[in-house]
């Protein structure tokens, strides 16, 4: 037993080491990448303080030492810059990990081998966090050996680099495990590429949609509850966002936003989303077909599922935007649904079939997708839920006072 168990070790270990030597290109540009930002950025930014400082007197080299330690920190710990590198290699590892699966002859070559779907999955997921982690490290560490070379390392941001990196290892296993589930759903890369967008950006969409309808046609719909546009779920690039702004901080722009997005909270609901995205993107690899290379769509019972939650978002901002534009009139609102949910229509067909004679075809689901944009809206206009009718009738109206209370934000009071 003891045996056995050690050769499948050996055996997968040595299959994730074969599978990185034909990954070594995107190692070493994720370790560039990762160069730049840390060692590299150090040198450059804590040599040009220094020089500001050449002939500064004592005073001058504590004020020296404050910006050297300032910028350090800056960089260490949690920044809007880093995230944004992070998630577009998160995009090109996974991508790069899975893409084998829309060439031919690489499918009947990996697939001809007798290895399990789950062993090639497991390794190709194991080595694109690999990559990360390693590459992340290995500079981060670079970074501070260079900070304390200039005098601007300490254990406090030691501390809050090591929470920084695990803050960003989760938003890079979430971006990963979607951009995963991006290829898998498709058949060739420039569909991914779409499906990502769609992916990574529908609910945000959709709820912005939502709150705006909500805010233009409901009289009781206010009070900052426009901000709801950024309480999506799903999300790990708007999540970790809400917290680097919100989180933790004396101050707030919404009401209780640092009690919301702590660090503790932040993280779990990050972990959460990357196991819920993985066992998704494993699932997805178990089920697909292997000759689904070439094929917009790889899982032809969710094209038309897919048809609908597109042309349902799309229909709706057409029809809200023509509403508006013209004057606030229904009629052109609907035209507006209709334009645009027959353009959107068109297009979906061209990237599911890639021919100009199938325009005319599927037409059902359009249909069906008009007929729910025009409910949704009429809805949202004529407050059909009944959203608004806690407001009393006028005749029903004994006395009105009015309230001035001073609000605002800092020392910027005004009255309401």
């Amino acid at each position: 037993m003891t045996l056995k168990n050690s050769f499948i070790a050996n055996s997968f270990f040595a299959d994730a080491y074969e599978n990185m030597k034909r990954r070594n290109w995107v190692f070493w540009l994720s370790f560039l990448a990762f160069l730049c930002c840390f060692p590299g950025y150090l040198v450059l930014r804590l040599n040009s303080i220094r020089s500001s400082y050449e002939n500064a007197d004592a005073s001058g080299l504590i004020h020296m030492q404050a910006r050297m330690n300032g910028t350090t920190e800056e960089l260490f710990c949690l920044n809007g810059f880093m995230p944004v590198l992070i998630i577009g290699l998160a995009i090109l590892i996974g991508m790069q990990g899975f893409v084998y699966l829309h060439n031919k002859r690489q499918v009947d070559f990996y697939h001809s081998q007798p290895v399990s779907r789950k062993r090639r999955f497991t390794v190709l997921w194991f080595n694109g966090i690999v990559i990360f982690i390693v590459t992340y490290l290995m500079n981060m560490f670079l970074g501070m050996a260079v900070a304390a070379v200039y005098g601007s390392m300490s254990g406090a941001i030691f501390v809050g680099a090591m929470k920084a990196f695990f803050m960003y290892l989760l938003l890079f296993l979430g971006i990963y495990n979607i951009s995963i589930i991006a290829v898998l759903l498709t058949g060739n890369t420039l569909v991914s590429l779409l499906a990502m967008i769609v992916l990574l950006g529908y609910e945000l969409a959709a709820r912005a949609m939502t709150v705006f309808m909500a805010s233009s046609f409901f009289i009781t719909y206010g009070n900052g509850q426009e901000n709801k546009v950024f309480d999506t779920l799903l999300s790990p690039i708007v999540n970790i966002y809400k917290y680097i702004i919100l989180g933790d901080k004396e101050y707030n722009y919404w009401q209780h936003a640092n009690e919301t997005y702590t660090y503790g909270k932040t993280a779990l609901g990050l972990l959460m989303l990357a196991i819920i995205f993985a066992i998704i993107s494993f699932f997805l690899y178990q089920k697909r077909a292997s000759e689904s290379h070439g094929n917009s769509i790889s899982f032809p019972k969710i094209k038309e599922v897919l048809r609908f939650m597109l042309l349902l978002l799309v229909g709706s901002f057409g029809t809200y935007v023509v509403y508006y534009v013209a004057g606030e009139s229904v009629a052109l609102g609907i035209v507006g649904a209709l334009f645009t949910i027959t353009l959107g229509h068109a297009v979906i067909q061209l990237i599911y079939e890639v021919d100009f004679r199938t325009i005319c075809k599927k037409w059902l689901t359009a249909v069906i997708s008009f007929i729910s944009v025009i409910i949704v809206f009429l809805g949202f206009k004529y407050d059909w839920t009944g959203y608004d009718s806690r407001i009393p009738k006028q005749s029903q109206v004994e006395s009105v006072y009015v309230s001035l209370i001073a609000e605002g934000f800092g020392n910027n009071n005004y009255v309401m």
